[in-house]
């Protein structure tokens, strides 16, 4: 199976198990602003921000901003973050996190051609062979 397969693959198979966990009950959520990036196994446990509550009357993109933190004991490189969706923009991602740094991770999502619940994947890849699914949900409001 070539690289391209591979990758394919992977980010299926998060797509498909982040689908199955965004149900259960204990599935991770977290602060809107704070997500740690460290040596667990993110693909049992897939990160979700709420990003509130907004109405399209009031304004025409949500702006977000996540945190990042190295807790682990080596580098973190973050080769690419990319969205599944033309309505989710990536301004900004720190290409390098040192042990024991923070980065963030700013975007926006334009909201006029959503309504109700949204739930919206990031997928992280980092230091060259890992992907972390992270998920905006909110709610638009007309």
């Amino acid at each position: 199976m070539n690289r391209k397969s591979k990758g394919f693959i992977t980010i299926a198979t998060i797509f498909l198990l982040s689908a199955c966990l965004s149900n259960q009950k204990n599935s991770a959520t977290r602060n809107n602003k704070d997500m740690i990036i460290d040596s667990i196994d993110f693909m049992n446990s897939p990160y979700h921000f709420n990003i509130g509550t907004f109405s399209k009357k009031d304004q025409s993109t949500v702006d977000y901003e996540l945190i990042l933190t190295n807790k682990s004991s080596h580098s973190i490189i973050i080769n690419s973050v990319d969205v599944n969706c033309g309505c989710v923009n990536i301004n900004e991602y720190p290409e390098l996190i040192k042990s024991g740094d923070k980065g963030s991770l700013k975007g926006f999502i334009d909201i006029q051609h959503q309504n109700g619940h949204i739930s919206k994947p990031l997928f992280i890849s980092y230091n060259n062979n890992n992907l972390l699914l992270v998920r905006l949900t909110g709610t638009i409001k007309e």
